[in-house]
């Protein structure tokens, strides 16, 4: 079987390492290189079949980044962007995001909600495939065995970042001080002043800051946990809740974006510019049955497999639209998705 040489931007990620070797051979810059090393990207030119560009946050309105696929497009290369969490309510990020995804033969995102929302916002109705588990093989198995065996606490897990806007942490500090509910709150170190003075009850705040905050110590964290809030005013998609999904910890989550096309959660009612606070609290003193929202290590093994064929489809398509040789790819069917919880959510904020 003969996989396309792939070139990834930003070119390190585990959402993109995992493909490495599955769906394609991915060119790896050396050490730790920044998402857009120019003078490495342009090495790379004549040694790759496919670009596949990661769309999040403000790499959306890049303009090296145009730039780069248009480069690549003219040389006859196969060219995949991916939309994971672009704000399109921002002023001219839909047409940032469209210049962007119309240099590509193919646009792909995770859900049939944001594919839906896309379609409407920029006129390109894009591929879905699944996010995936952030964990995967030994590594899913290994978190699942930890908290097993671990002795759960009674207290939630909040991760606030560097408490940016899209976050509405004060009501969900406010709603844990009023249910008396202990909340582990994890906040980069330059903000745990701001976030100390603004709430000093630590008989239910656990303030827990960090610098660089990696894969394995928050699965350390969500092990420990009784459940993680994601106290969202906007987002599209949540990598924190595939590795939740993957840990088996249920998630408490607002109507925003397309959480829930992702992966059961209990949904926190929206009130005023965020959480509804009394909802919340009401949540956290008595929260409700959660088994339904925690997907079974084989779910999650059945979505890998998912991803990992959908991307070797994918990559097989695009290359075989453009020209280049054709790529011999024997894979088994794609398997259906997990059966989720019925409801759906339809509003999307992409950022």
């Amino acid at each position: 079987m003969t996989r396309p040489r792939l070139l990834c931007l930003p070119p390190r990620s585990l959402h993109v390492d995992r493909l490495d070797r599955v769906a394609a051979v991915i060119r790896h810059p050396g050490g730790d290189a920044p998402s857009l090393d120019l003078d490495w990207i342009d090495r790379q030119r004549g040694r790759v079949d496919v670009v596949h560009a990661h769309l999040g946050g403000r790499s959306a309105a890049d303009t090296p980044l145009g730039a780069v696929l248009e480069g690549f497009r003219r040389d006859g290369v196969a060219v995949v962007a991916t939309v994971h969490d672009v704000d399109l309510a921002e002023p001219g990020a839909a047409d940032a995001l469209g210049a962007v995804v119309d240099l590509a033969h193919q646009v792909v995102t995770h859900t049939r909600g944001a594919a839906d929302e896309l379609a409407e916002r920029i006129g390109t109705r894009p591929l879905v495939i699944p996010h995936g588990p952030v964990l995967s093989g030994a590594a899913l198995h290994r978190a699942r065995r930890q908290r097993a065996t671990t002795p759960s606490g009674r207290h939630l897990l909040c991760h606030v970042g560097r408490l940016g806007d899209q976050l509405d942490w004060r009501t969900a500090i406010r709603a844990a001080v009023r249910a008396r509910a202990r909340l582990r709150v994890l906040v980069h170190e330059s903000r745990q002043a701001r976030l100390r003075q603004w709430s000093v009850d630590t008989e239910v705040l656990d303030i827990r800051p960090y610098d660089a905050l990696r894969t394995p110590e928050v699965v350390d964290e969500l092990v420990r946990c009784r459940a993680l809030v994601l106290p969202y005013r906007r987002v599209t998609h949540s990598s924190l809740l595939e590795l939740a999904a993957d840990v088996g910890v249920p998630v408490l989550a607002p109507p925003v974006g397309v959480l829930a096309d992702q992966h059961p959660v209990a949904t926190i009612p929206l009130g005023g510019d965020g959480l509804d606070v009394a909802a919340l609290e009401a949540m956290l003193a008595n929260p409700p049955d959660h088994r339904r929202l925690v997907s079974s290590a084989q779910d999650r093994e059945r979505v890998q497999q998912a991803f990992e064929v959908g991307h070797a489809r994918l990559y097989e398509s695009v290359v075989t639209r453009v020209g280049l040789p054709r790529i011999e790819l024997r894979l088994p069917d794609a398997p259906a998705p997990p059966r989720r919880a019925a409801h759906r959510v339809r509003t999307l904020e992409v950022r």
